[in-house]
Order: C-alpha cells, then sequence, then structure tokens
C-alpha cells in the first residue's frame, strides 16, 4: 500500500506510512532484547565452559557427530512422513 502511493488510514487509524515505522519501531526494540538475551545466555553457557560454534569451524569429526545426531534425533521430528 506505501508503495502504491496509498494514504487511507486504516481501521487502527493508521497510514501505511505511519504502520511501517510503528513496525520498525517494534522490529528494532525486538532485535535489541533478542541480542540481549543471546549475549547473557552466551555468556553463562561460556561459564560453564560450553560454546555455539558454527558447523563450518567444526573439525570433520565433530561435523560427523553432528551430521550423525541431527538425522538421528531432529530430521525426523521436524520433517513429517508423507
Amino acid at each position: 500500500l506505501f508503495s502504491a502511493g496509498v494514504n487511507a488510514s486504516s481501521s487502527d487509524e493508521m497510514t501505511p506510512l505511519q504502520q511501517l515505522k510503528a513496525i520498525r519501531k517494534y522490529l528494532h526494540q525486538e532485535k535489541e532484547l533478542l541480542e540481549r538475551y543471546f549475549n547473557e545466555i552466551t555468556s553463562e553457557l561460556e561459564k560453564e565452559n560450553l560454546f555455539i560454534k558454527h558447523y563450518e569451524n567444526l573439525d570433520e569429526n565433530l561435523k560427523q557427530k553432528c551430521d550423525e545426531y541431527f538425522f538421528s534425533n531432529i530430521f525426523p521430528v521436524i520433517v513429517p512422513i508423507a
């Protein structure tokens, strides 16, 4: 609606531009909250000698173990059986 130049208000009395601004503000706040929680959790995990690693940074042995775990325990749960 915004890109089409529609300026009419919706039932909440907001124009498309006002809605986009409100959404952007909300998402910015949510992103900051998510980052704060992630950093707090990561810090607590590191105190217990637990680290979040990117798959690409694992050695081949750990990649194989992760693959086996994923395909045995996670994949069957998230993929519906046809």
